[in-house]
Order: structure tokens, then C-alpha cells, then sequence
């Protein structure tokens, strides 16, 4: 796909308006929840973790741009626009959902360190196959696109294979990130739990995904590029490995929300 040809596709309307009414309504839930741990273990912490996910939609024009994914611009509702890549409104959303929901159904359980490794490894491959079979809906509907070279695209109507792993590691490592650092976050360091998110998505996404994105722009043959998604998926499952290592460790708080006064 060539410049000129991304340049001309056309966000379909209703499929946009759809993702913007879904989106915002598993949002609000989202802020619900939220708001229920926030009163119950008395921090904002799993408040401050919703826009901690909206924040890692900066993620999306790095691996859009690496990664040869696109969003229709014409007819587009944007959120913003660098690298060459404008990003639009329920992207993110997506974003808010997709990483602040793991982050807040999961914050009781990292809190009491009561994750173990069988369930750490679960998330993961619940989040391969369900980022999967997801984006089958929006990529049909024309919502986004990726195009050639991709590694290990098996099916050419849904998502890639090393992407389907790269986006679940990318959810790991945040994730990881927050664990470390929930004994700290107190008072105005509760603040800092926004940017773990889109930095440990970055540090997941690209710094496993780094041989398919050096060899995918490299103008090489195919099999190169499947070979460099291998390579990519070997370790992102590496470093998941490390965080569930993390991850199922022993309580980092006390087990019981605080009593009420």
C-alpha cells in the first residue's frame, strides 16, 4: 500500500459511530469500578488507572508507523496527529478500555499479591486470543488496516500473528510496572501510575517487537520478515515470562481494604 492509497481510504461512518457509543459506555462502566476500588481501599490510585490507559494511545502512531497499520483519515473523527499517522477519537477509547480495564479489574489482586502464576499466564493468552478474535470485527468494518510486509499473516481478514502477541505483551509489561510500584504509591506519587502504563506499553511493544519493525522496513525478502516475527514473538514470550515471574510475588500491600472510621 502506497502513500497515495492511504491517503484515500474512507472511514466508514456508522462502523465509527458504533466504536464511539461502545466505546464510551465501557468507559463509564469502566469509571465505575474504578470509583467502587478507589472508596473501598481508599486511593485514587484505580481512578488515576483509566486515564493511565487513555495515555497509552500515544503507543498507536509508533507501531502504526513500524508497523505498516493505518487509520482512514477521510472522514475520520481525530484525536491527534504525528508521524504521519492521525489517530482517531475511539482509538482511545480502545486504548482506555483495552489496558485500564486489565489494570483495574486486576488492582485488588496485584494489591494482595494474590495472582499466581497459572493465572498470570492465562491473562496473557486470553488477551492472544481475545485481541484477536476482536479485531476481526473492526478490521472487516474497515475501522483500521494493516498492509504488506506483516510477519506471519496467516489470514489476510484478521490480525497478524506477531501482532496478536506483541499487543498482549504490551499489557504485561505496564502491568508489571504498576505491581513494582504500587508499595510507593502513596500520596503525590499516585499521580506517577499514568505514565507506567503508556511506558511499559512501549517498552513491550516495541522492545520486543524491534527485529520484525528493523526487518519489515528493510525492503527484504518475505520469508526474512517472518523469520524477524518469530524472532519478535520468542521474546515477547521471554519477557512475559519475566513478568509473571514478577507479577506472582507475595502481597506488596496490606490484604484488607483499611476499616471504615
Amino acid at each position: 500500500m502506497t502513500s497515495a492509497s492511504i491517503s484515500q481510504l474512507i472511514m466508514p461512518a456508522l462502523p465509527q459511530t458504533i466504536a464511539l457509543c461502545v466505546g464510551s459506555i465501557a468507559v463509564a462502566a469502566l469509571l465505575v469500578i474504578a470509583i467502587f476500588h478507589s472508596r473501598r481501599y481508599r486511593s485514587i490510585v484505580p481512578v488515576l488507572l483509566l486515564p493511565a490507559g487513555f495515555c497509552t494511545v500515544a503507543l498507536e502512531p509508533i507501531v502504526g508507523l513500524l508497523g505498516h497499520g493505518v487509520h482512514p483519515v477521510i472522514g475520520q473523527i481525530p484525536l491527534f496527529t504525528t508521524l504521519g499517522r492521525t489517530i482517531p477519537l475511539h482509538i482511545g477509547l480502545v486504548y482506555t478500555f483495552y489496558y485500564g480495564s486489565m489494570y483495574i479489574l486486576l488492582y485488588p489482586k496485584l494489591r494482595d499479591g494474590v495472582i499466581t502464576r497459572a493465572l498470570a499466564w492465562q491473562l496473557f493468552w486470553a488477551t492472544v486470543v481475545g485481541a484477536f478474535v476482536f479485531e476481526v470485527i473492526p478490521l472487516r468494518a474497515g475501522l483500521w488496516v494493516y498492509y504488506e510486509p506483516q510477519a506471519l499473516w496467516i489470514w489476510h481478514g484478521g490480525m497478524p500473528i506477531f501482532w496478536v502477541v506483541a499487543n498482549a505483551v504490551s499489557v504485561m509489561v505496564p502491568l508489571t510496572l504498576i505491581k513494582v510500584f504500587l508499595p510507593v504509591c502513596q500520596g503525590w506519587k499516585q499521580g506517577l501510575v499514568v505514565p507506567l502504563s503508556p511506558m511499559g506499553a512501549i517498552m513491550g511493544h516495541d522492545g520486543t517487537g524491534f527485529p520484525f519493525y528493523i526487518i519489515a522496513n528493510a525492503g527484504v525478502s518475505q520469508w526474512l520478515v517472518d523469520l524477524s516475527g518469530a524472532a519478535s514473538i520468542a521474546l515477547a514470550l521471554f519477557v512475559t515470562g519475566v513478568c509473571v515471574h514478577v507479577i506472582a510475588q507475595t502481597p506488596v500491600l496490606p490484604l484488607r481494604p483499611p476499616s471504615a472510621s
